[in-house]
């Protein structure tokens, strides 16, 4: 994720996400760690508190929810941000349309949807930020193979809606 992400010694971090889930680990404390970024922990999660760190800042990458983003665009102090290469990811949950659009209209930053589990660490990333829907393609090294319907037990999830694998090197 770091090279995707293009996080160097100069990418300012605001993890305002838990440390102990995997998300704010993987995409906010290791690439920190790798690089020699600087980062900003915040364990006030309020939208206000956020946001000011943001404009402060001057933050380039920051993990991140739908809801919290969802948060940050009802603050009427929302104005567009003076970062020239905002890297604003959202995960844990499906991104909205509408929350991606109000993030670009009251921010100017488009978010970028994330694929990423405890158990598989991050899968794919869409860079992009330009379709909600998306969240890319998957990392170098991950490989995705979806298994058909009805393959499994009777009664078993994977039995009627398919199952799908992952495999790369940083599973656990």
């Amino acid at each position: 994720a770091v090279a995707n992400l293009e996080v160097d010694t100069e990418s300012p971090v605001l993890v305002a996400v838990p440390l102990y889930q995997a998300y704010g680990w993987d995409l906010g404390l290791l690439p920190v760690l790798r690089t020699g970024a600087t980062m900003f922990l915040e364990e006030e999660i309020s939208a206000r508190r956020v946001a000011k760190l943001l404009r402060d800042h001057t933050i380039d990458i920051l993990p991140g929810t739908p809801s919290m983003y969802r948060e940050l665009v009802k603050l009427p102090t929302a104005k567009a941000l003076k970062v020239k290469n905002a890297r604003f990811l959202s995960g844990g949950s499906k991104l909205e349309a509408d929350v991606a659009q109000a993030m670009l209209d009251e921010y100017g930053v488009r978010l970028i949807s994330c694929y990423h589990t405890t158990e598989t660490g991050n899968i794919a990333l869409d860079t992009s930020g330009k379709n909600a829907d998306s969240v890319g393609k998957p990392l170098g090294g991950i490989d995705i193979r979806f298994s058909t319907p009805g393959k499994g037990k009777k009664g078993d999830k994977a039995a009627t809606q398919g199952g799908m694998w992952v495999k790369g090197a940083a599973l656990s």
